[in-house]
C-alpha cells in the first residue's frame, strides 16, 4: 500500500498558516536585532541626544521621553530625574533673543532648526551647544516627537570669546 498521500486542504491551510507564523517570528527578531543596534549606536554618541513630545511649545514646553548616557554625562542630570519635564530648565542666559525666536519659530512650523544656545549643566556652569532640533512623524504622517542631537561647544566658545578679549586689549593698547 502507498503511504503516501497529497496533503488535505486542512493540512495545507495549517501548513500556509505556520509559514505564515514562522515568517513574521523572522521579521521580528529582524527588527528586534535592529532595534537594538540603534539604541546602542545612540547610547554610545559623543553628543547629546533628547527626544521630547510636540507640544507643547510654550509652558510648560515638551515633556523628555528619552536622552542618552552622553546627556548625562555632559549636563551632570540623571535620567531619573529629567524625564517627563521639560527641557526649558537648561535654558541659559547668554543665548539671545533673536536665536531663541528662529528657534521658536521652525518648532511652531514643525520645521528643523540648528542653533547654537547655552545651557547649563546641573553644577550652574554654561554647557554651550550646536543643537540640531528635527521633526518626528509617525506612520501616518502626524507631528509627534522632537529629537535633538547637541555637540559641546563650550571649548570653541571659551577660545573665542579669549580671542575677542585679547584682540580688545590690543586695540587698546594701540
Amino acid at each position: 500500500p502507498d503511504s503516501t498521500r497529497a496533503p488535505t486542504s486542512a493540512q495545507l491551510t495549517t501548513m500556509e498558516t505556520i509559514a505564515r507564523l514562522a515568517s513574521v517570528a523572522v521579521e521580528h527578531r529582524r527588527v528586534d536585532e535592529e532595534l537594538r543596534l540603534l539604541q546602542a549606536a545612540i547610547e554610545n554618541l559623543n553628543d547629546m541626544v533628547m527626544i521630547t513630545e510636540a507640544g507643547p511649545i510654550d509652558e510648560p514646553g515638551p515633556r523628555i521621553r528619552f536622552v542618552n548616557r552622553a546627556f548625562e554625562r555632559l549636563t551632570g542630570w540623571s535620567r531619573a530625574e529629567i524625564l517627563g519635564g521639560s527641557p526649558q530648565f537648561l535654558k541659559g542666559p547668554r543665548t539671545d533673543q533673536a536665536t531663541l525666536d528662529r528657534i521658536r519659530e521652525a518648532l511652531t512650523h514643525s520645521r528643523p532648526v540648528r542653533e547654537e544656545v547655552e545651557n547649563i549643566r546641573r553644577d550652574g556652569s554654561p554647557l554651550w551647544v550646536e543643537t540640531d532640533i528635527s521633526p518626528v512623524a509617525d506612520a501616518t504622517g502626524q507631528f509627534t516627537h522632537w529629537v535633538a542631537v547637541d555637540r559641546d561647544i563650550t571649548e570653541r566658545r571659551n577660545l573665542e570669546e579669549q580671542l575677542r578679549e585679547s584682540q580688545k586689549m590690543e586695540a587698546v593698547g594701540r
